[in-house]
């Protein structure tokens, strides 16, 4: 039985199927086998349909690829499903993207923005080309371009407001049962690509800043579930592959970093390693945001992930449902991360 709210928030190709196969496992857990338990229980869930899940579980998809975000959308209609397809920026291409940073002056962007001319994704409406620069560079033209709440935050709230408002559903399904006034979040996405290894590190700290903002008293815990590329070792092959292992170990240094303000607080430190983000399409006051992660602030953290690589003869389908019910199991318990 699940015992807390619930957000999944899956980036990039890998996270939305880790979430396709995650609501498949969320959807038989509390509606049953047949999908009528919730229908059956009434009160609260009166008028629901067969398997339409409560409030109280929620799941919000990322992706630069507007067909994937299609394709997600459809499949999990009516399951608390939202799909951000405000997030891609209006550029063609990344040069465009780019080039639209460094001109409107976007404090250290050139830092990591890549001046090869080589790299150029073309359209950025099928991904981010395995390039994690590229999906960090469109994440942030569209928040210049749009402002942070026309790309993800207007939807990214929605889903939240919807748990905030969920507590009474989960005090009806608990019954007598146990139940906590926690919320588990995970976040899904793979190394091996570029939008869930380029922007995992942004939506982590645009996420914290969601949950302390909205939940200041509420233990919130983001639980990064990370796919590795050696689960992708059938289509990996040469300088891609190795590309992506030089991608992940940076990438998994910057989420060590990360934790490590959580695990050994230290202000002056997580002071320092605070991220700008555009805020708004104008400049000057107001236009960028400041987000640091003190641990001084609310109740949200990040101690934990999960790293996930190839073992045995598992295919990625049945690791992403492995996933799936190991997540359905720890949400069903009332033991939180200390």
């Amino acid at each position: 039985m699940i015992r807390q709210r619930f957000l999944y928030v899956g980036i990039g190709g890998s996270g939305l199927d880790i979430g396709r196969e995650l609501t498949e496992a969320l959807t038989r857990e509390i509606c049953g086998l047949d999908g009528r338990r919730l229908q059956a229980r009434g009160g609260a869930f009166a008028g629901f349909k067969r398997k339409e899940l409560p409030k109280f579980v929620q799941s919000v998809y990322l992706d630069f690829s507007q067909q994937a975000l299609d394709e997600i959308k459809t499949h999990l209609q009516g399951k608390n499903a939202t799909a951000i397809h405000t997030l891609l920026p209006p550029f063609a291409s990344f040069r465009e993207a780019a080039n639209h940073l460094r001109n409107a002056n976007v404090p250290n962007v050139n830092e990591w923005i890549p001046d090869d001319p080589s790299v150029n994704v073309s359209p950025l409406s099928g991904g981010a080309g395995q390039y994690p620069t590229v999906g960090r560079t469109a994440l942030f033209a569209s928040l210049k371009k749009q402002g942070y709440a026309q790309s993800i935050g207007n939807d990214l709230g929605k889903a939240l407001d919807e748990l905030a408002q969920s507590t009474g559903q989960l005090t009806s399904f608990a019954g007598n049962g146990l139940h906590t006034n926690s919320i588990a979040v995970y976040l899904g996405f793979s190394l091996a690509g570029g939008t869930g290894c380029g922007i995992f590190y942004d939506v982590i700290h645009l996420l914290y800043n969601e949950l302390v903002t909205r939940f200041p008293d509420v233990q919130c815990t983001i639980m990064p579930i990370i796919i590795m590329p050696s689960l992708f070792d059938s289509v990996l092959v040469g300088v891609n592959k190795r590309n992506t292992q030089l991608n992940a170990a940076t990438a998994l240094l910057d989420l060590s970093r990360l934790m490590d303000l959580f695990n050994n607080p230290d202000p002056e430190l997580s002071a320092t390693r605070r991220v700008q983000y555009p805020w708004s399409s104008v400049n000057g006051a107001g236009g960028y945001k400041a987000i640091n992660l003190d641990t001084q602030y609310g109740k949200t953290a990040v101690k934990v992930a999960t790293l996930v690589d190839r073992r045995g003869g598992l295919d990625r389908k049945d690791v992403y449902r492995s996933i799936a019910s190991a997540i359905v199991s720890q949400v069903s318990t009332l033991a939180t991360v200390n």
